[in-house]
This record gives C-alpha cells, structure tokens and sequence, in this order.
C-alpha cells in the first residue's frame, strides 16, 4: 500500500471511531447562567479519570446549537486541559504522552537519545521577539533564561492535514486553495507549550511546576535540561465550531495584571515575578517588540516588565469598567468574566488539600466564533466573509474572551496602542483570531502569491505545510511565522505613525 492510500486509510478510520468513541464518553450538563454558576462538573474528578469532553452530535455544541451559552465553552476548555494533563503509566501528561510534537511545518520532530520532548523554537509567533525571565527571580537570584516553544498534535489532526493538503496541492486545485469549505474532523486537536528552565524559578516555588526532562537547542546544539511547563494552548475542532475553540492555560503569578481601577497608565508592582522585575513600568513598554524587516526603526521592550493588560482576555475601560463589545453577556463583558472567574475558583476547590502539581495552572479563557442557530453551509460563509478580519467591537461573530492571551506566547501581542487611548476594537486589541482567522497566504507557480479563506486556514500549522508541501525548498521556522499575522505591520506603522 502506498503511503497515500495509507494516510486516506488511517484518517477514515479515525472519522469512523469518532462515533463509537463518543458512545462512551462523559458529557458536561449545560449550566443554568441565570443561575450565576459556571463550576467544573464532579464527575471530571479524580484528576486522573477526567473523561474527553464530548466534540460530536452527541455534545451539547450540538443539543444546544440553537441556544449555547457561554459558560459551556469555558467547561469544555477546562474539562479538556484535565484530559490532557492526566498522569499516564510512564509519569507524563496525557499531552508529552501520546500526541504528536511537530514543527510549525507538521514535520514530526523525533526524540533524541531516548528523550521524548525537544526544544528549539524560542521565537513567539507574530513578532518574532523571544522572552527572558527576571534574574531577580531565579534559582541563584542573577540568571536570566529564555522561553521555549513546543507543539503537539493529536493523530485525527495529523493525518487529516495529509489529505487535506494532498487534495489541495493537485494541478487543478488552485481555485480550491484560495476559497474552500473543507473542515477539519470533529475532535481534531492542535496544542502549543510554553517552557523554562527550572532554575529560573525561586528554589521554594519550583515544586509548584509541572518539569521534565527536554532536549533544548543552545547555541546550536542540544543539551539535557529539566524544563518547567509555564503555559499550554488548546485550539479543538467541535461540531458546529470548523473555527475551532481556542483556550489557553498559564501558571499562577508569572506576571501582575495592569490596573484598570485608575487612569494611571503605569503598572506597578511590590515584588518580584518570573517576568516583571518588582517596581513600575510606563505603558506598554514592557510587551512592544516589532522587528522592523525592511529597514528603519525596530521597536524592543524595555527587560523584566511583561504584565498583562487584561484579565482572563475580558476587556475593561478605566474604572474597571466593562465595555460593551461583541461578547455574550448580559452587561458588557461581565458575564464571560464572571464564568472564568467561577470555573478557576471551582476548579481550584476542587484541587483542595491536594499534592497535584495542575492545581498550580489557572484558565485564562477562550475565544470562539457565534454560530447560532446557523447551518454548516452558513457557519462556512461566515468564515469567508470575514476575509481574516474578526472585530470584536458590537455586533461582531467573536465571542468569549476577546483579548485571550498568553503571557508567555502572547507577551507582545496584547495590545497596539497606549493603554490610555485603548478603544474596543480589533485594530488595537490583539486575540487568537488576529492571527487564526480563517485566511491564508497561497503561492503558485502560475497565480502568483494570493489570498486564500477557508476554515482550514485558521490553523498555522496546516497553513505553512500546504505552503511547503510536494517543494524541494521548505519554508524555515522564522519565515513561517512572518506570515502568522499579515496586519502585525500595519497594526505597527500605525503606532509609530501615532507617535510622530
């Protein structure tokens, strides 16, 4: 059997097992939001038995496609970092275990001497810029260490991005790559880790992280180095959502938060923390980074002042005020926050009086598209109509957590403009679906370089191994990842436009 009918073989078996799977698998009750609740579910504990969040017909993204709330997002965000955090027979998490580590090409990266997880990408995904921690916080109080990148696949993903790139690579399927409504399989699953070493962490916290032992690449070679888990994105396909649900998990205390209570537009904090020195910093010194590619000025930040803009990515004004943007929510914002805020403290209670080193872990939200009430035809045309531009301001599709973050993988993408002139607005506040956002860069021989919009597009790692696929000259890692936002610069010329 050749390897292409090998690839279309494993990925029908995977759509076929989907179903037989779900027969047996737990599902989250909706929650009243009247109510004021949004809790985890007793039956995802203990930790080590946390059932798959069901992702099919059998879900409620599909009982309650006519009438979802916002809550059961979050749940299900939460229920799946459980899954994939559970210890396995070997000791590691279900995620280092048995999904797949790639590249941002889809290269399988291989272990190396018997050690299973393999660390070379330092750049964050849009700016290029790279996170140091403070020494201050460190192991011997001097040392500063560099943020790490991996990322894991599961196989239902993998092999669906195969065929779906081989469909789209054909000598007629020019048309095809630049307008589509092909959608991954429900259940497909793309994940992103953030890292460290442990010894830039303060010797009484570092029991508190999740560690293992990593190949890292330091100047040009790998070296063994026990590395701490520091944050971890999970993007999943579920029925009625080919956007995918894009949460994200940090550890507790790595940077303060700003404070929105005054007009201040400093950020100011009493004590140290992984990345922000104690003291003040000035605006958003601390998270611009913009290497300027074609010559003049770059924009840097200021070291050791990374702090987050806002809370569990719910946007606020001055007074900490929530806005009224295109969120689900009875006032403004406040009805995703307050169902963030619900779930972590649930979840914390729930990991009471426990040794579990994921209690550690806080979720800091997700992001999704509104899809109510329409057909899947529609929910494609949706995509499309977006042409890789998903506001947040009222009226929009998106929904959640309109300014989800990571502070390690989203450090200088947060914001783009001064906090003091922040309007709710796509063009100054960064999300997911600034950069995933269903729309792509195609080039062919014979069209030249084009745009492309798909549902498939909202994933990076299938847009750069359709880029690459069936070439002799594969797209490196930094390249890739210069198209990872097409409006970065223009969000950037702006600024310095501003400024002058």
């Amino acid at each position: 059997m050749n390897m292409k009918k090998l690839i279309y073989l494993k990925l029908l078996i995977i759509l076929f097992t989907t179903c037989l799977y779900s027969c047996n698998n737990n599902s989250t009750s909706p929650t009243n939001e009247a109510a004021g609740t949004c809790n985890c579910d007793k039956n995802w504990f203990p930790h080590q038995q946390t059932p798959n969040p069901l992702d099919d017909s059998t879900s409620n993204f599909y009982e309650l496609s006519q009438n979802p709330n916002n809550c059961m997002f979050h749940q299900f965000a939460v229920q799946k970092f459980l899954w994939l955090t559970r210890t396995m027979p070997n000791g590691r998490p279900y995620f280092l275990d048995s999904l797949i580590q790639v590249n941002i090409k889809l290269d399988s990266v291989k272990p190396i001497n018997g050690i299973a997880l393999v660390l070379n990408d330092t750049l964050q995904a849009g700016s290029n810029g790279t996170l140091t921690s403070n020494p201050a916080y460190a192991k011997d109080g001097k040392t500063s260490y560099t943020v790490y990148y991996s990322k894991f696949v599961n196989e239902k993903f993998f092999y669906a991005c195969k065929a779906f790139a081989d469909s789209l690579s054909q000598n007629d399927s020019f048309a095809r790559r630049t307008y589509n409504n092909y959608q991954f399989p429900n259940g497909s699953l793309e994940t992103k880790a953030s890292w460290i070493n442990i010894n830039a962490i303060k010797k009484e916290d570092q029991k508190n992280y999740y560690t293992t032992q990593a190949l890292v690449k330091v100047n040009g070679k790998h070296e063994a180095q026990t590395m701490a888990l520091l944050g971890l994105h999970v993007a999943t396909k579920v029925i009625n959502h080919p956007e995918f649900i894009w949460a994200t998990f940090q550890h507790h205390g790595l940077a303060p938060y700003h404070n929105w209570e005054t007009s201040n537009t400093n950020t100011t904090a009493n004590k140290d923390y992984l990345f922000y020195a104690s003291g003040t910093t000035h605006d958003i010194q601390g998270i611009s980074w913009f290497n300027n590619q074609n010559g003049g000025d770059s924009i840097l930040p200021t070291p050791n002042q990374a702090f987050s803009v806002y809370k569990y990515g719910t946007p606020v004004t001055v007074g900490n005020k929530y806005v009224d943007t295109s969120s689900q929510g009875v006032k403004g914002d406040s009805t995703n926050y307050t169902n963030v805020d619900a779930i972590n403290n649930s979840y914390a209670n729930q990991f009471a009086n426990q040794t579990d080193v994921w209690k550690n872990y806080l979720y800091n939200g997700a992001i999704w598209l509104n899809t109510d009430k329409l057909t899947m035809q529609e929910q494609d045309a949706l995509i499309h109509v977006q042409n890789g531009t998903i506001e947040i301001n009222k009226g929009a599709p998106s929904r959640g957590s309109l300014a989800a973050m990571n502070i390690t993988m989203e450090t200088y993408r947060q914001v783009f403009t001064k906090l003091d002139s922040i309007q709710i607005t796509f063009n100054n506040i960064g999300n997911c679906f600034g950069c995933h956002n269903g729309k792509t860069v195609i080039t062919d021989s014979l069209n030249g370089v084009n745009q492309g919009t798909s549902p498939l597009y909202f994933s990076h790692i299938f847009n750069h191994y359709l880029r690459s696929y069936r070439h002799a000259n594969r797209q490196n890692e930094s390249d890739a990842k210069r198209h990872d936002n097409i409006n970065d610069l223009r969000y950037f010329i702006n600024k310095k436009t501003k400024k002058k």
